[in-house]
């Protein structure tokens, strides 16, 4: 990212101000006299690899050599797959990077999942699954202001759960289906009423 460092000179004769490459900028690189004032300008950096610079200012008798380092763009999303009920809905996922990015669905063929972002939020919104197996997709976020030939991508994974109920704690998730098609009935405690719709 853009930034700036000012740097105070203080000597009784002249000096100068070399860098060692030109993506730092400096207000000025020669003067004379006391409490010169000069600002280093770091540009923005469209890599992802960091890069280092090493300014040196100079008088008569002495030199200050002043390092600038610059980290490369970065781009964090979580990690985790994100789950779905088999009613779908929608759920967020945050973006944090200093570059600029594009979402996009797998490889495109997952038409049951939609995407919307805002800023750095990413809105993923999937449909009611009615099979009976749970699907899976995927989110691919990657950075589009990268020099050319460089390249930063995050892939997220999407699961939507199959159509029945689930319930957890038997080894292996078992897949309720024939109560829906039975006089049984599952009681679990620790839930207050409204909270026992199983539709």
């Amino acid at each position: 990212s853009i930034g700036e460092h000012l740097v105070s000179i203080s000597t009784n004769g002249s000096w100068t101000a070399t860098s060692s490459s030109k993506w730092i900028q400096l207000s000025q690189n020669s003067g004379y006299g006391d409490y010169a004032n000069v600002t280093l300008t770091v540009p923005d950096s469209h890599s992802t690899i960091g890069r280092c610079d090493t300014t040196t200012f100079s008088s008569e008798f002495d030199s200050v050599p002043i390092i600038t380092k610059q980290a490369g763009r970065y781009l964090y999303v979580p990690s985790i797959p994100v789950y779905f009920f088999h009613k779908g809905g929608d759920r967020e996922v945050s973006v944090v990077t200093d570059g600029e990015y594009k979402a996009t669905i797998g490889n495109g063929s997952e038409t049951w999942i939609d995407l919307k972002h805002k800023g750095n939020i990413i809105t993923v919104t999937v449909t009611q699954n009615e099979d009976k197996e749970d699907r899976k997709g995927k989110i691919v976020i990657y950075l589009t202001d990268l020099n050319e030939g460089e390249e930063l991508r995050k892939e997220i994974e999407v699961i939507q759960r199959a159509h029945g109920i689930y319930v957890d704690g038997f080894g292996d998730e078992q897949s309720w289906d024939d109560v829906l098609e039975s006089n049984m009935t599952i009681t679990i405690t620790g839930f207050s009423e409204e909270e026992k719709n199983w539709d």
